[in-house]
């Protein structure tokens, strides 16, 4: 089978082949020209085919209106579907998705985030499945990737064949509207029933909590333990510096007194030692001369004088000067 004029899908219907050639071509040109982008891709394939295609001219050759792909048959979290290829072999099926999160704008999921031109809300979702054998049932993800998603978001998405040809000749179905919240029972979209029918032998999902309308109770709760364990920390920072200010004080006090106490025994107690003592002028002494002299003794040079003339004289003895002979 040639792979790039036909189309191995059953079920899902596959999309225009055309349309599919003609994009690959363009994509192909504008790589070549190096002006391609990274959103150019499966992504971008999706929008151009809902918005420049009617829901008749997505459909390729040989598959009629069915209802698979119509808002009316819109694809939900937790649903299954049933794929049917033309032959036996095992098959890895890869779900891409345009994703809005503000939900269908005017009741249109096709027209949602201004017909998905609002990058703001708008991310994409992919999906990988095991290998698979025609027939085999597959659940329908959540279309949360990396967030949390309101229960109103909405979003396209499409399925693909992979081919080992590349890129440009993988195996598409035609896009199909979805939605994050899911339905009870769940529903099964298959060939005999391309629009779906509630199917009670799915495991029911756990419903997805509403992330737009938050618990109020939940949020009292924490904002109630958040401040009650900052006012606990407050409580303990305040009493460890009260314990610690009341210890410094303690120390200043002490180290205060046994000062004052050194200061009082180097003076205070030297004068509690000594009692006061009135002191009185003690007068001059005045030297008096001996009682026992009648006089007061002569100078010096008189005494010596009086003591020569009471001592006999001294004779000097003199010798002849020897004769100096010239």
């Amino acid at each position: 089978m040639d792979a790039e004029n036909t189309t191995y899908w059953s079920f899902p219907p596959a999309l225009n082949i055309s349309f599919r050639q003609a994009y690959a071509e363009e994509t192909q040109q504008l790589y070549l020209h190096n002006i391609t982008t990274a959103t150019r891709g499966i992504e971008p394939l999706i929008v151009d085919a809902v918005h420049n295609l009617t829901f008749a001219q997505r459909l390729a050759d040989g598959f009629s209106n069915d209802g698979f792909g119509t808002q009316e048959a819109a694809v939900r979290q937790g649903d299954v579907i049933e794929f049917e290829w033309q032959d036996s072999v095992n098959r890895t099926i890869e779900l891409n998705c345009m994703v809005c999160s503000t939900g269908a704008q005017g009741g249109s999921i096709e027209s949602a985030c201004d017909n998905y031109t609002n990058t703001e809300h708008l991310s994409a979702r992919t999906n990988i499945s095991s290998p698979l054998l025609p027939g085999e049932q597959w659940i329908f993800p959540t279309l949360e990737d990396y967030f949390a998603l309101p229960n109103e978001t909405c979003g396209i998405c499409i399925l693909t064949l992979y081919s080992m040809l590349g890129w440009s000749t993988s195996d598409y179905s035609i896009p199909f509207p979805v939605l994050q919240q899911p339905t009870t029972p769940h529903k099964l979209f298959n060939a005999e029933n391309p629009t779906g029918t509630p199917d009670p032998s799915i495991p029911t999902l756990t419903p997805v909590p509403e992330h737009g309308k938050p618990n109020v109770g939940m949020i009292v709760g924490v904002v109630v333990g958040v401040l009650g364990g900052a006012a606990l920390l407050a409580l303990l920072c305040w009493w460890l510096w009260r314990k610690g200010r009341a210890k410094t004080k303690v120390l200043e006090s002490s180290a205060s007194s046994t000062a004052d106490q050194i200061e009082g025994a180097s003076v205070g107690g030297a004068n509690r030692g000594a009692p006061d003592i009135a002191l009185q002028r003690i007068q001059g002494v005045v030297r008096r001369p001996d009682s026992r002299a009648s006089e007061v003794p002569p100078p010096y040079h008189e005494a010596i004088r009086e003591a020569n003339t009471d001592s006999p004289p001294r004779v000097i003895q003199t010798q002849p000067r020897a004769a100096r002979y010239e």
